[in-house]
């Protein structure tokens, strides 16, 4: 959502970003999270916002009941991801709107689903901090979030027998330079949208392993070989023999991700491009391409690595046990 508002004001726009509590809209200005200060988005509050007809307002598909805060304008449904809430919503009942799409896999769903009136695909891109130049070493960056159960025993045997780090509340630069280090990325999770992370290993150099579920069931998505893409009925000799091969051959493996990256390194132009398009911004294709080679965001701030160190983390730990354990609050 921040991506997509600065994205409007650096094609000419006025965008806003408004945050919620829950399902109600902030009456007050609140502090932006530190990693995304990087982006240009003025707020707008519940006093603040104008209701004018003419405004587009862009609701993501986690909050529905968003849109029933709009009383006057042109109401979206973002779908960034798809298996949130959507046993939740009668989605249904949106059919009028428009609904704007993050990945093929969430644009088959609502096609399927909710056969709404109108569609169009609004994608994101990924941010990649410059980490310090690592040599690389024989070690797997694994995500366990939203990891399929099917494929628990797969992770479990390859945290057995490689050097496997798990990423887990990193800042972005921690997470940089975790990745420039790591040969292989595993992500076998349900990916209910173009996951960030698989595209930022890759662009930092590192063999993609996938689960075949979700989003990585197609090859829009996450186009890469189906070789690296594991299902339930993958077995752990399999995928032994395959990280062995991606560890001891890396450089070889890695070229089979060669139009992976260069696809990721297009996003943030065929981003602005959807972004000019939806919002009728009337930019010509030169100018969106010299605006977004011009459009440089900062990488992370000295304030958010130390927000995000392991010390305060560990502190934060610390107090949240006392809070919980002895406070009872």
């Amino acid at each position: 959502m921040h991506q997509l508002v600065d994205a409007v004001n650096a094609l000419g726009g006025d965008g806003f970003i408004v945050y919620t509590d829950g399902v109600d809209i902030k009456t007050k200005s609140v502090k932006t999270p530190f990693r995304y200060k990087r982006y240009n988005t003025p707020q707008a509050t519940l006093d603040t916002i104008v209701f004018d007809p003419e405004n587009i307002f862009v609701v993501p598909e986690s909050i529905p009941q968003l849109i029933d805060s709009i009383p006057r304008g042109e109401k979206c449904l973002w779908w960034l991801s798809v298996g949130f809430k959507q046993d939740q919503y009668n989605y249904k009942a949106l059919s009028d709107i428009i609904h704007l799409y993050q990945s093929e896999h969430a644009r088959l769903f609502v096609e399927d689903n909710i056969n709404p009136k109108q569609i169009y695909p609004l994608s994101d891109y990924v941010v990649v901090d410059k980490a310090q130049q690592e040599s690389k070493r024989d070690e797997i960056a694994l995500v366990e979030r939203k990891l399929d159960n099917r494929l628990k025993p797969l992770v479990e045997a390859l945290k057995s027998q490689f050097k496997v780090t798990v990423i887990s509340g990193l800042s972005r630069f921690r997470l940089g330079k975790l990745l420039a280090r790591t040969k292989v990325f595993v992500d076998f999770g349900s990916h209910p949208g173009k996951d960030r992370l698989p595209r930022e290993a890759a662009i930092n150099g590192n063999v993609i392993l996938t689960s075949s579920f979700g989003a990585s069931s197609n090859h829009i998505d996450v186009p890469i070989s189906t070789k690296y893409k594991v299902s339930a009925a993958t077995s752990i000799k399999e995928i032994s023999v395959l990280l062995d091969q991606c560890l001891a051959s890396h450089t070889q493996c890695l070229s089979d991700f060669q139009l992976y990256r260069e696809g990721i390194q297009k996003e943030k132009n065929v981003f602005f491009t959807e972004v000019d398009s939806l919002f009728e911004l009337k930019n010509s294709d030169d100018s969106i391409q010299d605006i977004t080679v011009s459009h440089n965001l900062a990488g992370s701030s000295f304030a958010e690595r130390l927000m995000e160190s392991a010390v305060l983390i560990y502190c934060r730990r610390i107090i949240e046990y006392i809070r919980i354990k002895v406070l009872k609050n």
